[in-house]
């Protein structure tokens, strides 16, 4: 994309706001001042949502470098030499544009929709069809109403086809996609469950997305699926598409036979259909069949997951080993700036397998690198060689990961954040093993894109301008600690809630700058908790009274406090008949300023005990009534957790306190069904033994077999939290979604499985759980609570972040 200013404003239908520079060059868009790498002619989308304004960091992308906005409002203040593109919509303008730039693209544009397999379709398309001429594809899974128009902004002209995703959760959002696409090539993949809950059957989901090729001169489909065939047949289209459908039996266009199956190196049923997918893409842009037989067998894996981990000596890895593109690459730096844990970040970077001799990108990517200018780069590949010179002059090359794992005890690493990027061929992932904390096999992995989900969904339940306090104590239930706040930190979280000042203390160590409550502090922790800007919950008269006295002795002023008030839960809180002493000593010292009050409600999740809450929520009304009156000034207030932002959304109050429900459970079967479960625990299986009837397994002969069978032990045990209770058939665990009981005792580092003749291998996967229903099931056997389950999984289990 290259523009005038001038011109943006005319694609966009906007009132251009600038000094006389209206030739002003515009080159790339930014919507997000977080992530502004390239100011230099660059363009800053100011976008509206419902949790934020994008014109609130207007100053902060100025401060980047940016010269050039897209706005709906005009600022207050003054940004010298900044011009400004008025609009009534940013989004509808942004997606003007890139309709505009779409449009001076005269090669095939190919749109993939469907609930599954979009991306893997257009990677593997994209792969098929580098004989067709040089291909631009959606970046990662850039489908979205934004996605797409910045996809389409990346079209350039020596690109002689686009491979696109269109995804679409709401009715009536795919319209605006088709505007933008106007694709020539329609590909739909499937329709499944995703966002089933926001349409009224399969039928109209399917429709919606059929939307998107009204018009397009060719549809591409899978014959055998008979939901997709009707639902073609049944759409009224104003413009038919001429249709191509592949079959596994009988088509016209391209039959899927055996001989092509086996050609894919990926033999599950849903790689196989994303594979005839692709083929039929290139098949029908009149690449011959011969032709792409040879290029199915070298598919590549489409990993579409970031990994992040603890890597020794204090450092943390980021692992992104299976492309190498430039957009992939661009996000993977992104993702690397944001991790504030380690001050200092360092690269690994292999060559550009799909790009191994386009000079230019090269060029590009070495200017990229040093702009962002690397504690450590190390290259690696024979293609880097000739490049050297134009990256930084530290830069390391090896011609191979086998020469760089020789030599990697001579970097330092401590206290690094490690991107480690690259093509798959290089397999990165041994320098990860070496570089790995722990290589214990049992793992919890945490999918952060399923946490930002379920913080989504909440927000949607949310008053505007109720602020979300998010619960991190007890190691963020199990699922870490500044891992998970540097992604509520990202996606702008207002506060963050610990059990105990070292918790806080390790946050602020790790660059958590967001303001924290301590829930348990006593005055042996008030130094420390003042030391390093954490707020204390104070919950009685003397507790109050020794924080005093320690802030009058720090020498501090107005020093933020929260208050605990006592209204049923009978635990920790100031009791209302204490509520006049607490105001006196609170206006007798200077030292202290009461930055909030709350209470927990005691059954916010019962529906029986709802009278009993409404109580509670009167009782905090009248105490902090009292409290504001006899200060003379107002407060935040906060009543509301997980269950109570459901059950009580009158008592939203200034703030609410999200726990579990963040993490993906509810006792609601209505709420559960929105929300995502974002831990993964998973073992593996270490040695397989045939059991005969009559033997016994383990400690105290606990099992003895009825009859012949095998049995798996796996490296999964009490240590790691797996509750002993859970042996002799109390519990089980899963295997391709398959139960099997454990046998006998589970024992400190691992348990036994009964498995009889499923065809389970050494080294399988074992799941303990990776859906809700799992982990209330493994709850409901142990007579507990998911918050037990999650909270006992053990640190020495290895927690890996996955952002998709």
């Amino acid at each position: 994309m290259k523009y005038s200013v001038q011109q943006v404003a005319e694609f966009t239908h906007g009132e251009l706001h600038a000094s006389d520079d209206h030739d002003r060059v515009i080159q790339r868009v930014y919507f997000d001042s977080r992530r502004i790498n390239k100011p230099l002619n660059a363009l800053f989308v100011a976008l509206k949502t419902e949790q934020n304004d994008g014109h609130k960091y207007l100053s902060d992308a100025y401060d980047h470098g940016v010269r050039s906005f897209l706005v709906s409002s005009l600022p207050t203040e003054e940004l010298e030499g900044a011009a400004f593109i008025l609009v009534e919509n940013t989004l509808d303008a942004l997606q003007n544009l890139a309709t505009e730039h779409r449009r001076s693209f005269e090669g095939p544009l190919i749109a993939i929709t469907g609930s599954n397999g979009k991306t893997i379709v257009k990677e593997w398309a994209a792969t098929l069809l580098t004989g067709h001429g040089k291909v631009h594809k959606t970046p990662s899974s850039y489908n979205s109403q934004i996605g797409v128009a910045l996809s389409l902004l990346g079209l350039r002209p020596d690109h002689q086809v686009g491979v696109f995703e269109a995804g679409i959760s709401q009715p009536g959002e795919m319209a605006a996609l088709r505007e933008m696409l106007e694709p020539t090539i329609g590909l739909i993949t499937n329709i499944g469950q995703a966002h089933a809950e926001n349409f009224p059957n399969q039928q109209e989901k399917l429709k919606e997305k059929l939307s998107l090729f009204d018009g397009c001169p060719v549809l591409i489909y899978e014959a055998d699926n008979p939901l997709i065939v009707q639902g073609i047949q049944d759409y009224p289209w104003e413009v038919r598409p001429r249709l191509l459908g592949w079959s596994r039996t009988e088509s016209d266009f391209l039959v899927w036979t055996d001989e092509l199956a086996e050609l894919v190196p990926y033999k599950d049923a849903a790689r196989q259909e994303d594979a005839a997918h692709a083929t039929a893409i290139a098949t029908a842009l009149g690449l011959h069949l011969d032709k792409l037989k040879a290029e199915l067998s070298k598919l590549p894996e489409v990993e579409m997951r970031v990994q992040l981990t603890r890597g020794r000596n204090s450092s943390t890895l980021i692992n992104d080993f299976y492309n190498s593109d430039w957009e992939s690459i661009e996000n993977a730096l992104s993702f690397l700036s944001e991790q504030k844990q380690n001050p200092k970040k360092s690269i690994v970077l292999t060559d550009l397998v799909e790009n191994s001799h386009d000079e230019g990108l090269y060029r590009r990517l070495a200017q990229r690198l040093k702009d962002f200018n690397p504690h450590q780069l190390i290259v690696v590949g024979p293609q880097w060689k000739q490049f050297m010179d134009e990256l930084p002059e530290d830069a390391h090359w090896f011609d191979s990961t086998g020469s760089l794992l020789a030599e990697l005890n001579t970097f330092d690493f401590q206290n690094v954040a490690l991107l480690l990027k690259g093509a798959r061929p290089y397999a990165l992932e041994r320098v990860a093993r070496r570089l790995s904390f722990r290589e214990h096999p049992t793992v919890l992995e945490i999918r952060t894109h399923l946490l930002t989900h379920n913080l989504r969904y909440f927000r949607q339940r949310i008053d505007k301008g109720t602020q979300l306090m998010a619960m991190v104590k007890a190691f963020s239930y199990g699922t870490g600690t500044f891992e998970i706040a540097n992604i509520l930190r990202y996606h702008q979280v207002d506060y963050l809630a610990v059990a105990y000042p070292d918790e806080g203390v390790h946050l602020r160590r790790q660059g958590i700058d967001l303001p924290i409550l301590v829930l348990n502090s006593e005055q042996r922790n008030f130094e420390v908790i003042v030391e390093h800007e954490l707020e204390p919950e104070i919950y009685s008269l003397g507790h109050l009274q020794r924080f005093v006295l320690q802030a009058e002795m720090l020498g501090v002023k107005s020093y933020p406090i929260q208050l605990k008030i006592e209204t049923g839960m009978n635990r920790l809180g100031l009791a209302e008949e204490d509520l006049e002493d607490a105001i006196r000593i609170i206006q007798d010292s200077t030292s202290i300023q009461v930055k909030a009050a709350f209470t927990h409600l005691a059954a916010a999740d019962d529906p029986k005990e709802r009278a009993f809450s409404l109580e509670q929520i009167a009782r905090f009304e009248r105490c902090t009534q009292a409290l504001e009156d006899g200060l003379g000034y107002s407060f935040l207030k906060h009543v509301l957790n997980s269950s109570g932002i459901s059950n009580f959304p009158q008592a939203q109050f200034d703030l609410v306190r999200l726990g579990i429900g963040l993490y993906g459970v509810s006792n609601d079967p209505s709420e559960q069904q929105h929300l995502r479960l974002v831990g993964r625990w998973v073992s593996e299986v270490a040695q397989i033994k045939h059991v005969k009837a009559g033997e016994t397994v383990g400690y105290g002969r606990a099992f003895k077999a009825e009859k012949d069978t095998r049995i798996a032990t796996i490296s999964l045990g009490y240590a790691d939290g797996l509750s002993r209770r859970l042996g002799e058939g109390v519990g089980q665990l899963y295997w391709k979604d398959q139960g099997f009981p454990i046998a006998g005792r589970v024992c400190m580092d691992m348990c036994m499985l009964d498995i009889g003749d499923a065809p389970i291998q050494e080294g399988d996967e074992i799941v303990v759980f990776e859906r809700p229903e799992q982990l209330l099931d493994l709850a409901r056997a142990l007579g507990t609570i998911p918050y037990e389950v999650l909270t006992s999984i053990s640190t020495r289990v290895r927690r890996v972040y996955l952002q998709e």
